[in-house]
């Protein structure tokens, strides 16, 4: 890149300038709370099995510039900040496993965006993932109604946005692993759409329910429907209405566009019936039942997950308008294993359909939850396969494209949660088959607390003491050698940015709030990749060095501001 030489007059305004001191330190961002920081106490990825690196240097050709040049004060010149991206990998709270892969392996996807209101101002917004393999995640905008994570689980998620002053939008993201998925809302300039809902024979139907975005519309005596404002973009569609299948659609709507009546029309076809009877003798708690399409191309007409789970706790239960066709069957239960594990049928509109499920004992695991040596009643327990994905795709049988089918939570072969009874007891399926290793995690009642074991393939019982959750207490320094101005320097943390900052000339770059284990770091300015670390070790003081080029230290001129559409900072 060419760089552009300061000019006297400028180098003038440093030295006039040195003495006014313009601006207070502001750290690297502060720290999260446990529910963003963890996202309940999980993380993943590729972890290796390496020494501790606590120093890692970028070596670049040297810049014109002297390193002992006296630091100045005031607006800097630099354009562009350092970017620096940390990505935890393997957290140093999570159990060592002998083989196979480790504990908290696969949340490798990643997905970021921004949400705005109108003429680009930054929203303060929420980010819930309410369905999917990433259900109960939370993200939160930042000042800049940037967001992010990079330790997700890949498949197919709803997530739903919401924030003060903001519509509100529901939105179908897939993720892959390894991959950055972005997903941009803008609220500035919404729609008004309208249309119809009409039976196989083309008569309205009246009073169907249609969800769009989010928002919810019921249908008149002419069939119609209207949405008077919707933000742009691949919106979720979804309709429901006794005694007819429901539907589910992505609506691709423009930025401040009309959608008149008569252009949009959606067709719902006879609901099928369902009846499922199961025997409660073998196993213990609810029956979780998940109905799901077979393998192979489909045009995702239904919405599973308004479906999913069934849950049955008296022997017997109904599922109403469902669509024809061939339908899978899978039915979980603590203690037991289906038999078969996949039932097979076909739907059709006018027939019964009932279903008999039954199970087999399997390979269970007990326990218990202490705190200070106390039984704890009402804990959550989960037992997750060290890689949920590839466990929930070999119980599938399927790659781990299949993912990208549908939206499927992660079921019990991936991860299981039961509440630990009056007792303090609990019981789960071990699923050894699928996941040899596993990790168990308890809960307390108000989140405060947290227990962790490492669960092998012949374990049958394990105790969880419940320990205070502690903020992290890792942290990083990089060097940045050769500065005589503030840096603008952003900063991401598994994927979630922090607040920009200027970092003064006079101090080292301190990123702290870290998780204590194993991490990577990239560091980029300007399309310049200058640091490309890991994995390596994190404790309390980590060093890193990184060597600016030359253009992030003496920065930029003014018509490279101006072509930038930035007011340039001097006189």
């Amino acid at each position: 890149m060419a760089r552009s030489s300061p000019k006297p007059l400028i180098l003038g305004a440093f030295i006039l300038l040195g003495g006014v001191m313009l601006f207070l330190f502001l750290g690297p961002g502060g720290g999260e709370s446990s529910s963003d920081q963890e996202s309940a106490l999980e993380f993943g990825g590729q972890a290796a099995s390496l020494e501790s690196a606590n120093r890692a240097e970028v070596r670049l050709p040297e810049a014109s510039v002297s390193a002992d040049r006296p630091a100045v004060s005031g607006p800097t010149t630099v354009l562009w900040p350092l970017v620096v991206e940390l990505n935890l990998e393997r957290p140093s709270y999570l159990p060592e496993v002998p083989s196979g892969p480790p504990l908290g392996s696969g949340r490798t996807a990643q997905l970021a965006g921004k949400i705005v209101k109108a003429r680009g101002v930054a929203a303060e917004a929420t980010i819930e993932f309410v369905d999917g393999p990433n259900r109960g995640r939370v993200l939160r905008t930042d000042a800049d109604g940037a967001y992010g994570a990079s330790d997700l689980y890949p498949g197919i998620d709803l997530v739903e946005v919401s924030g003060p002053g903001l519509i509100g939008a529901r939105r179908e993201v897939l993720l892959r692993q390894g991959k950055e998925r972005l997903l941009n809302v803008s609220f500035g300039r919404p729609a008004a759409l309208a249309g119809e809902v009409i039976d196989e024979a083309g008569e309205p139907i009246v009073g169907a329910k249609v969800r769009i975005d989010g928002h919810t519309a019921m249908t008149d005596t002419a069939g119609a429907f209207y949405f008077d404002s919707v933000a742009p973009g691949s919106t979720l569609l979804e309709i429901t209405h006794p005694g007819y299948a429901s539907h589910r659609g992505i609506l691709r709507v423009m930025q401040n566009s009309t959608t008149p009546l008569g252009r949009i029309k959606y067709v719902l076809e006879r609901g099928c019936v369902l009846d499922l009877a199961a025997d409660l003798s073998v196993g213990s708690g609810d029956i979780e039942v998940y109905l799901m399409p077979p393998s192979g191309p489909s045009e995702r007409k239904f919405p599973w997950h308004l479906v999913n789970p069934v849950r049955i706790n008296t022997g017997q239960a109904q599922i109403k308008d469902l669509p024809s066709g061939p339908l899978q069957i899978r039915a979980y239960r603590a203690g037991a294993i289906a038999r078969p594990v996949v039932t097979a049928i076909n739907l059709n509109p006018g027939q019964d359909h009932t279903v008999q499920i039954n199970f087999n004992s399997a390979p269970s695991l007990h326990g218990t939850v202490l705190q200070d040596g106390k039984l704890v009643s009402g804990a959550q327990v989960e037992l997750i396969a060290a890689d949920p994905a590839r466990a929930l795709t070999a119980h599938y049988r399927e790659p781990l494209s299949y993912l990208e089918a549908d939206v499927f939570p992660l079921l019990p072969p991936a991860r299981q949660s039961v509440t630990t009874d009056s007792a303090g007891h609990f019981h789960l399926t071990r699923w050894q088959q699928t996941s040899a290793y596993r990790l168990a995690r308890a809960t307390s009642p108000d989140g405060k607390s947290w227990g962790m074991a490492a669960v092998g393939p012949t374990d049958e019982s394990i105790e969880l003491e419940l320990e205070t959750i502690e903020a992290g207490q890792g942290s990083i320094r990089i060097e940045l050698p050769g500065r005589f101005q503030s840096l603008p320097v952003t900063v991401l943390v598994s994927g979630k940015p922090r607040p920009t900052f200027e970092l003064p000339a006079d101090r080292e770059l301190e990123i702290g709030d870290l998780r204590e284990g194993t991490w990577t770091a990239t560091a980029s300015w300007h399309v310049q990749k200058l640091l490309d670390e890991g994995p390596f070790e994190v404790d309390s003081s980590t060093l890193l060095e990184v060597r600016l080029p030359e253009e992030a230290l003496i920065g930029q001129d003014q018509s490279t501001w101006e072509r930038a559409g930035r007011e340039y900072p001097l006189p």
